[in-house]
């Protein structure tokens, strides 16, 4: 039997005691569980990054897993045993990480951030460099200005531009709405109705978007968040800023700097 190293706290509650799985996706790096009832993701990898229902193994175990599995495979859970067709992954007794996003007791440093993402070359999801957040009339940041707007028709509307738009695993204006989740957070600034409206989208409208981007979105509006993102709320100096943006930057293609954008242009949306 084979033993997890580390794994999300939120995967030792009731709900992840049984349960039928299938593989849902594999990767070069992570592979994707997907429960057959909720439909909610288990992330398996090797790499330290905490995400919410993450579990992290070791290299050679990812390796041997990663062997054995293809999409479609069908899994047991029992007593938080996970059953393949060759082995067995326990997380009885894995170490727990939290992805729930705590509220930094300084105030994040907003002309040190901003100072920061000025020098930025890297270009999002809509080929534009990072840096013109603060001045672009893009209409993925033209509708995170309308998140913010005091028309709760406007905010309807910027949510629907953006959900599943854009290309890859996780499509530029999700990774945006995960930036503006995020802004919201950390400012305490927090619009419940429009999250509600968001996670009922979501829920009971299908194909919106990928089930990948799908999952985060809806563990983001729970407060959980990749811990590589929720790193942001660290920023009160030059040198610790530039540390967590340049891990950021690594995620995706360019998922780390669209939801940059979607941070930014929260924290400062342009009025229309």
């Amino acid at each position: 039997m084979l033993h997890v190293e580390r794994a999300d706290a939120q995967l030792f509650t009731q709900t992840f005691v049984n349960g039928l799985l299938h593989v849902h996706s594999v990767f070069k790096r992570s592979i994707n569980l997907q429960d057959f009832r909720s439909k909610q993701l288990m992330m398996l990898t090797f790499q330290p990054a905490e995400v919410p229902h993450g579990i992290v193994v070791s290299y050679e175990d990812f390796v041997s897993l990663k062997s054995e599995l293809k999409v479609g495979t069908q899994i047991i859970l029992q007593q938080r045993i996970l059953y393949f067709p060759k082995t067995a992954l326990s997380f009885q007794h894995a170490n727990a990480f939290v992805t729930s996003l705590a509220v930094p007791k300084q105030v994040l440093n907003l002309q040190c951030l901003s100072f920061v993402i000025q020098q930025i070359e890297n270009v999002t999801g809509f080929q534009e460099p990072l840096h013109q957040v603060f001045t672009s009339r893009n209409p993925f940041y033209q509708a995170v200005d309308d998140l913010h707007s005091s028309s709760f028709y406007q905010q309807r509307l910027a949510i629907d531009f953006l959900i599943g738009r854009g290309i890859g695993l996780t499509p530029t204006g999700d990774d945006m709405l995960l930036g503006y989740l995020v802004a919201s957070c950390l400012t305490q600034r927090q619009n419940l109705r429009l999250a509600a409206y968001l996670k009922r989208k979501l829920t009971t409208v299908k194909d919106l978007t990928t089930d990948v981007s799908l999952h985060y979105l809806l563990q983001a509006i729970d407060g959980n968040f990749s811990q590589t993102y929720a790193q942001i709320g660290r920023c009160r100096d030059q040198q610790t800023t530039e540390i967590v943006l340049k891990s950021i930057l690594l995620t995706g293609h360019t998922s780390g700097a669209d939801f940059l954008a979607g941070v930014m242009r929260s924290l400062f949306p342009i009025k229309q």
